[in-house]
């Protein structure tokens, strides 16, 4: 019985994919949208975006689209702070 539950742990361990990085929403640079806090796709990553030249406005990226940028933070989580 043991060895079962050995396998079935190492199993469901293989399948979860990334389960190894780091996730956003326990980062201290994630922001998530005031109207739809429970929407992880609005959640805006504070650490990176654009500057307008001429107002001088920031608009951050998306988290996700940084989580997926290797540029960015990647998959791996390179710029991840703990809250």
């Amino acid at each position: 019985m043991l060895c079962v539950k050995i396998l079935l742990y190492i199993m469901i361990g293989a399948i979860i994919r990334n389960s190894q990085y780091p996730i956003c929403k326990m980062c201290k640079h994630i922001r998530f949208d005031t109207q739809y806090p429970d929407e992880y796709k609005l959640a805006k990553c504070v650490k990176f975006g654009h500057q307008c030249l001429v107002s001088g406005e920031v608009t951050h990226l998306f988290a996700e689209r940084c989580r997926r940028d290797s540029l960015q933070c990647g998959e791996e989580g390179k710029h991840f702070e703990k809250k």
